[in-house]
């Protein structure tokens, strides 16, 4: 393939030199500014020296380009030399590292988005046997020059083209003479995706304003993470996605917006029963092309990115928005919609009653979710009570809680949870920077629940679904059972960036900021015998092999993550009798050695992690792309029959409090069903309720 590496390195010298001339200086001192705060409220700080300006080098270079696709190593020498300078500019507010940074990633941006179109202009052989080694995040993954960059977007785009050539072979169930007519170079859908590729791509190249948003954005981020990984800097509108992620309801239009495969932003999903899905004339797939928002000026969509307009729509105080889309049909439509609440369905509790042997509630956690726009700051505890008062009007014998792939959220809500289930005492040692080791301790003596409980975690439960694990354990009052947890033993408060806070006193809901927000690492938990989970988890007292999961996404695989060590402080609590674990987790290990369904379904993950998706190399030759699809189909086709088996220990059946209610809105009730379906077919949940019905049996005998 020919390609004009001259006329692509002229194209991409076409840059104003100046680019953050203007910005730098401002982004330096709202730099410094940001590391003294952080300097003051982290737990472990960071100076500003050379070992945090290398940590800020590695970590922004990283952020921009990750795998080596726009920087050569040339760039990443002459970068490099700043390596160790970095601190000595923020203090003297020169920047000259983030000036030439930005001039160097933006011109490899327009050289690289040269390179896509001249690639692209003549057509791939998709029948040579080629392989596609899948870049790796390394320091010393970079293009020697720029020939060899190009190079590498070839391949790239190359795998690009494959993959979505065989996805349409696979949607559209081609024959192989159809097939062949596809690979022709001229046919009409080799020429549709290889201009939606360009599109894809194109987007990347931004307005200069919201390039220098998107440079600051990484710069603040670098220095964050360099502190932990779990330090970030906010901007206004960041802050208040991340609250919205911890709430269970939300003020919105009802409507999230993505871009097509032409790059156009669109309608992307449609909240049942919001504002939008009762309008009855927004679809998915509906392209947004003007919006107007009470009281605001007329925005035309095509002149802006889909983050602006996502900001725009969802951070404005106005309760009105009046949309032009255009319809599949090619129609054009106006709809005017107002604000309304919705639940937020991922962060909402689920709770059912398992019939069998035993009379078994189950309550699903996924988030631990608070209101923060109120006073009495309600949130899962509360609804979680809520839900147990009810399975308890219909005697139940024991409940399962489920906190998997729960990230964590709300610290004030792990802790009113765990006092749902224990009378009184300490649950855990604080430590932090403005005081001695503290005991967190539950506030409300009694408790709602005192029945035989279980607790399900896997390696996605983290933080404070960690923090309600260690309690229940600590304290005997509940069979932990699933996989190792996360492992972030830590916690942050969300405060502006500003100096004069006092976090002994601060606000649970920060005040407004110009300078933006800090979620920072301010605190470190200990169990109550003094040892720590930080970085190694919670271990379950049952054992269940997580399937689906990787042990990569840990906290101790994140860079400059807070040590694992122990404190020491004197503490008095009263445990509860031990619990028969060893027996329990025997007659676990045997029934599920003896499980054939448990065997299949692990045989067939292990096929998984060896196939296509997790191997480093892929054949760029479609047919063998395609025979690696099937193969991928074939097993996720076992995977899903495996599971689709329903269990017959339990009928799954609703509290009548929630019958009615059910029954009185449509979409309710099909997410109700669905959810129904997915318990039956959970080999974890059956195993779950097998523990508690064998722990029920041993305490009756």
């Amino acid at each position: 393939m020919k390609i004009s590496i001259a006329v692509i390195v002229f194209l991409s010298s076409l840059l104003p030199s100046n680019l953050l001339a203007q910005s730098s200086t401002n982004t330096c001192e709202e730099a410094a500014y940001f590391i003294l705060v952080l300097e003051k409220y982290h737990y472990e700080p960071q100076h500003l020296n050379d070992q945090l300006s290398e940590r800020i080098y590695k970590n922004f270079i990283q952020l921009l380009d990750p795998v080596g696709f726009y920087f050569t190593q040339k760039d990443i020498d002459t970068l490099s030399s700043f390596k160790f300078e970095i601190d000595d500019q923020i203090k003297n507010n020169t920047c000259d590292f983030l000036t030439l940074a930005s001039e160097l990633y933006y011109k490899q941006l327009l050289l690289v988005d040269s390179a896509i179109v001249s690639i692209l202009s003549d057509p791939f052989d998709l029948t040579v046997d080629e392989e596609f080694k899948k870049p790796v995040a390394s320091d010393s993954n970079y293009a020697s020059n720029t020939i060899e960059l190009v190079k590498r977007w070839e391949t790239w785009l190359k795998y690009l083209m494959v993959d979505d050539v065989a996805e349409q072979i696979y949607l559209q169930q081609m024959t192989r003479e159809r097939i062949d007519s596809v690979l022709s170079h001229e046919s009409e859908l080799r020429i549709e995706l290889k201009d939606g590729i360009i599109k894809r791509h194109k987007r990347r190249i931004k307005t200069l304003e919201v390039y220098d948003n998107f440079i600051f954005s990484h710069f603040m981020d670098a220095i964050a993470t360099s502190f932990d990984p779990h330090t970030k800097y906010f901007s206004t509108r960041e802050k208040e996605e991340f609250e919205e992620m911890l709430s269970v309801e939300v003020y919105k239009f009802g409507f999230d917006l993505g871009e097509n495969k032409d790059g156009e932003i669109a309608i992307t999903y449609v909240f049942p029963g919001g504002p939008a899905w009762k309008s009855n004339n927004i679809n998915k797939g509906d392209v947004l092309i003007q919006i107007r928002l009470a009281g605001q000026k007329l925005i035309n969509v095509s002149k802006h990115d889909l983050d602006e307009i996502d900001y725009k729509i969802n951070s404005s105080p106005a309760d009105e928005i009046k949309l032009t889309l255009r319809k599949a049909t090619g129609q054009i439509s106006s709809i005017t919609l107002t604000k309304e609440k919705i639940e937020v369905e991922e962060n909402s509790i689920k709770s059912f009653i398992l019939e069998g042997d035993q009379r078994i509630g189950y309550i699903s956690l996924p988030g631990f979710y608070t209101d923060w726009k109120s006073d009495a700051m309600l949130g899962c505890a509360n609804d979680v009570a809520k839900e147990i008062i009810k399975m308890q009007k219909e005697d139940i014998d024991g409940l399962i809680l489920d906190v998997r792939n729960n990230g964590g959220g709300s610290l004030k809500e792990a802790v009113d949870l765990a006092g749902i289930f224990i009378s009184e005492g300490p649950f855990t040692i604080v430590s932090s920077r403005v005081r001695k080791p503290t005991l967190v301790k539950d506030m409300n003596r009694g408790t709602i629940y005192d029945g035989p409980l279980v607790l399900m975690i896997n390696g996605s439960s983290a933080s404070a679904s960690e923090f309600l694990a260690i309690a229940l354990q600590d304290y005997n009052r509940a069979i932990i059972v699933g996989s190792p947890s996360f492992g972030k033993a830590t916690g942050q408060i969300i405060i502006p960036v500003d100096t004069s806070i006092d976090l002994l006193n601060v606000n649970s809901r920060p005040a407004e900021s110009d300078n933006g927000y800090t979620k920072v690492t301010s605190l470190k938990f200990y169990r109550i015998d003094g040892s720590t989970y930080q970085k190694t988890g919670i271990i379950p007292d049952i054992p269940i092999r997580d399937l689906f999961f990787s042990s990569t996404f840990r906290e101790a695989k994140y860079p400059y993550v807070l040590p694992s060590d122990s404190i020491v402080k004197k503490v008095y609590f009263t445990p509860l009798p031990e619990l028969p674990l060893a027996e329990l987790k025997q007659k676990s290990k045997d029934r599920l050695l003896s499980d054939e369904r448990f065997i299949q379904i692990t045989a067939v993950s292990d096929s998984m992690t060896n196939s296509l998706f997790w191997t480093t190399k892929i054949p760029l030759n479609v047919y063998a792309y395609c025979k690696e699809e099937e193969n991928i189909y074939d097993l996720w086709t076992r995977l899903e029959n495996l599971i689709e088996r329903k269990t017959e220990l339990f009928a799954i059946t609703n509290h009548e409090y929630d019958l009615e209610i059910i029954q009185m809105n449509t979409h309710r009730k099909k997410l109700n069903d669905n959810l129904k379906e997915e318990i039956k077919n959970d080999i974890y949940i059956e195993e779950a309720y097998s523990i508690l019905n064998d722990f029920i049996n041993l305490n009756e005998h």
